[in-house]
């Protein structure tokens, strides 16, 4: 899930003028001693975004497009606008800012205001590795229920028939509810959502998810290599641009 990631390993030119691992392998290990380094003093990233800057911050990305096409940090102060774009299988726009998984265990969590008005609208928050493999807790429109609605979407090699359990396919109703929380906690290959409409009160959404699809080595075909990222995005397939305004986004290792 890590994707390519550079790794520091001891080595040692040596008579034949070639360079050697130090651990007469051909395989680094998983973990090196480091002189004066105490392991314990290696922090975990802590990443934390109030969006009161006018720019995006330097650790959150955008996919294929710059984050001017699609977000907006002073249309409302302390908020990153992000303006619906296509859906999240598009190779082309999407209205996507994320945080690289860095670490095998984490939590992600941010605060949206957004306002469907038809199932073609969605916004909220993914765990993402490319067009056809992701896991998104979003909210939209669903006209049974009587409006606002939060939700989970799977899609495992472009597939979501055998992601989710009849349970997952369900909707919540949170019509008239402005400000909705959204959660995702990861340990390993174990992914959780959860969604507050109160501050703190979290309640799970959907059963547990395998995150080890999020993975060079689950996909299929092509788009690899990049590794698994969490973040916020917008959808609005009528091509109105309807908006949602996210207050922070918060991502912390265990």
């Amino acid at each position: 899930v890590l994707g390519r990631e550079t790794a520091i390993q001891k080595v040692e030119w040596r008579e034949d003028d070639w360079l050697y691992l130090t651990n007469d392998t051909n395989r680094p290990k998983w973990k090196i001693e480091l002189d004066g380094v105490n392991e314990e003093a290696v922090s975990k990233t802590v990443f934390q975004d109030d969006f009161d800057a006018p720019n995006l911050n330097i650790h959150l990305q955008t996919l294929r497009v710059p984050s001017e096409q699609i977000a907006t940090l002073t249309q409302r102060k302390g908020y990153l606008r992000l303006y619906g774009k296509e859906s999240l299988f598009s190779k082309f726009t999407q209205s996507m800012v994320a945080h690289r998984q860095q670490a095998f265990a984490y939590t992600a969590e941010t605060c949206v205001e957004f306002e469907p008005d038809t199932v073609l609208n969605m916004a909220g928050l993914v765990c993402y590795y490319n067009t056809e493999n992701y896991y998104y807790l979003r909210i939209s429109h669903d006209e049974e229920l009587g409006g606002k609605c939060v939700g989970v979407i799977a899609c495992v090699n472009n597939d979501m028939s055998q992601s989710m359990s009849q349970d997952d396919n369900i909707n919540i109703n949170i019509e008239g509810v402005e400000r909705v929380y959204l959660k995702v906690e990861v340990d390993h290959a174990d992914l959780r959502f959860y969604y507050a409409i109160e501050e703190g009160q979290w309640m799970q959404i959907g059963s547990g998810y395998d995150a080890s699809t999020l993975s060079d080595d689950a996909i299929r075909g092509a788009w690899a290599f990049t590794g698994a990222f969490v973040g916020i995005c917008c959808q609005d397939l009528t091509g109105r641009g309807l908006h949602a305004d996210f207050d922070y986004f918060h991502y912390i290792e265990a």
